[in-house]
């Protein structure tokens, strides 16, 4: 059975991986929900490649507030521009056991935080990075658990926006085989490292693989664990009850070039609406330009922005919202252009204030959004346009945005 995928989403593994016989490794993508294709590379030079892989190392997560992806190996923790494959800050990366490494990264958006998880045989532990932008820091709500078998390793770490929760997997080598577990825990101080449930993970192979990553899609409901060539999907169904359903194994289709980390980029639609202009006794403004940012509007993202830009400085900004898709538009006859959010019923109609600029056409207003981490947003279309009164009276209008709640 293959993942599922919504006709309209797209959505991609990301992540962390290894280059044989490169000092550094590179990151990865596979856009697994698209009938399991092969993975393709999108950046090298990314932190180290180790020789061997004796036990999970490295985790991979992505930020939907920076559009960043951060990855970790057993020296540094760094974030990454997939764009431009830059680094954009790299720190220590610090475990709380000394003879630890970390083995998986997850981000919980709407609490500003970075979880790392830790793992050497027979031992795992958990703790929280504090996360605003580019600069992570360790926290003190760190906890830890001696595994039953000191052969045991954990890696691969997940967070569940919409319920608090983690998803974390320890592995145990067996004669023939591994056997993997997956944990599920509440993404709290001292709670994360007492599980839930257990959930016994089936193995894609019969090559003897430790898990090395692990993701969820909040949008399809899906689990993603790899051992590094195979990754195995699960939809969740009740996790408090460790109700899963197997959906089957996908292949990296790049051998020796392991996942280290894994993550998930979620995807989005976003459509123009006409184009920006003004009428007298506003500036002569040809082109108000509406927009969005940081990062993507993905479920707990606090710092989402719907942004207005080369307007008329010192006009005043009113924001319309509606939900559903944009109109063919409204034609008003004191208007330069048409209006597209729905008028039936009445669109949100927000006074946000005065544009700010230092020339008579390059004023901007930012209108903050948090979405909040509900994981049933996920796939709500939207349509946003701004006007802008000047004095006088007169109007100016900006383009037109249709655009849709994302996972995290």
């Amino acid at each position: 059975m293959a993942p599922l995928a919504s006709a309209q989403y797209s959505g991609r593994l990301v992540g962390y991986s290894q280059i044989p016989g490169s000092k550094s490794g590179a990151i990865h993508a596979q856009d697994i929900l698209k009938r399991c294709p092969p993975a393709f590379s999108l950046c090298r030079g990314v932190l180290s490649s180790p020789l061997t892989i004796k036990l999970p190392i490295g985790g991979s997560a992505w930020d939907s507030r920076s559009g960043l992806l951060w990855a970790c190996d057993d020296m540094f923790l760094a974030a990454y521009s997939i764009k431009t494959c830059s680094q954009k800050c790299r720190f220590k990366s610090f475990t709380m056991d000394s003879k630890a490494v970390p083995s998986g990264l997850a981000i919980a958006e709407h609490k500003r935080q970075l979880w790392m998880l830790e793992t050497r045989p027979g031992y795992l532990g958990l703790r929280p990075w504090s996360l605003n932008g580019c600069k992570a820091v360790p926290t003190r709500g760190g906890c830890s658990f001696r595994l039953p078998n000191k052969s045991m390793v954990s890696g691969g770490l997940a967070y569940d926006e919409g319920r608090d929760l983690l998803y974390y997997t320890v592995s145990e080598p067996q004669p023939l085989n591994w056997v993997h577990t997956l944990f599920v825990a509440k993404a709290g101080f001292g709670s994360a490292c007492r599980p839930i449930c257990k959930y016994p993970l089936k193995h894609c192979s019969l090559v003897k693989r430790a898990i090395t990553g692990l993701t969820f899609d909040p949008w399809t409901q899906q689990l993603f664990a790899t051992d590094g060539q195979n990754t195995r999907t699960l939809r969740v169904v009740d996790p408090l009850k460790c109700r899963f359903v197997d959906l089957g194994c996908c292949k990296k289709g790049m051998p020796q070039q392991d996942w280290l980390g894994l993550a998930w980029q979620p995807a989005f639609a976003m459509t123009r609406f006409g184009k920006g202009c003004s009428k007298k006794p506003c500036a002569n403004c040809p082109s108000p330009l509406h927009g969005m940012g940081p990062g993507s509007p993905s479920i707990g993202n606090t710092d989402f922005t719907l942004t207005l830009r080369s307007g008329p400085t010192g006009s005043y900004g009113i924001f319309l919202l509606s939900p559903g898709s944009c109109t063919k538009g409204l034609a008003v006859p004191f208007l330069c252009t048409a209006i597209y959010p729905a008028t039936s019923p009445a669109p949100l109609v927000l006074n946000i204030g005065a544009l700010q600029g230092y020339s008579s056409c390059d004023g901007a207003l930012d209108l903050r959004l948090p979405l909040p981490p509900d994981s049933k947003l996920c796939g709500a279309k939207l349509c946003s346009q701004w006007l802008m009164l000047c004095a006088g009276p007169g109007f100016a209008v900006s383009n037109a945005l249709q655009w849709q709640i994302t996972g995290g």
